[in-house]
């Protein structure tokens, strides 16, 4: 059997030809994507309600795209080793997920910092996703980077990538695939 980061390859060769996980922030018009405004009205100043607001808005919408039986993938970049530990606890018990190490993130031949990916297949929503969408949405609030994470339905093919705590996008290999988000959270849609 494949590991998980080559059944990833193939899933986003054959569902999003071309696509690197890392440009999911850019606005590629290939496919259809929502972007969300997660933090809105809250003031920096007020990080811990600022992130509690992101990280609540960051869940509705993952329960909203996947379900707790859709398979799927993780894949999480960090730069810090002692970050480690946390990101492992995010995990099911049973899911051990592949180690890759790399030094060019960004793909741009530029020497870069060293970084690491985990990659795991699961069902996307057994991971504690809420804490998850808690680190990422203080990362820019509280100067802890606590890496990339993108999660990936391939029942729906679909990828979930919130970047801090000022939003989230979401691509979908077909527009259907989006739109009861669409209407759901049509109040936190980007245009």
């Amino acid at each position: 059997m494949s590991d998980a980061p080559d059944l990833l390859a193939r899933f986003l060769a054959d569902r999003f030809p071309g696509l690197s996980l890392n440009a999911v922030t850019s606005r590629d018009e290939r496919w259809p994507q929502l972007r969300f405004e997660l933090g809105g009205e809250i003031p920096n100043k007020e990080a811990d309600r600022r992130v509690a607001q992101a990280a609540g808005r960051a869940s509705a919408v993952f329960e909203a795209a996947f379900s707790p039986e859709d398979d799927g993938f993780l894949s999480f970049t960090r730069w810090r080793e002692e970050d480690d530990p946390l990101l492992m606890s995010l995990l099911p018990a049973e899911v051990a997920p592949t180690r890759t190490e790399g030094e060019d993130f960004w793909e741009d031949n530029e020497p870069g910092f060293p970084f690491v990916t985990y990659t795991a297949a699961l069902h996307p929503r057994s991971i504690y996703y809420r804490t998850l969408f808690e680190l990422i949405g203080s990362s820019e609030l509280r100067a802890w980077r606590s890496g990339r994470a993108y999660l990936v339905n391939a029942s729906h093919p679909l990828i979930y990538h919130m970047y801090d705590d000022r939003g989230a996008v979401m691509l979908a290999a077909h527009e259907n695939t989006l739109e009861a988000v669409r209407t759901r959270f049509a109040d936190w849609i980007i245009p």
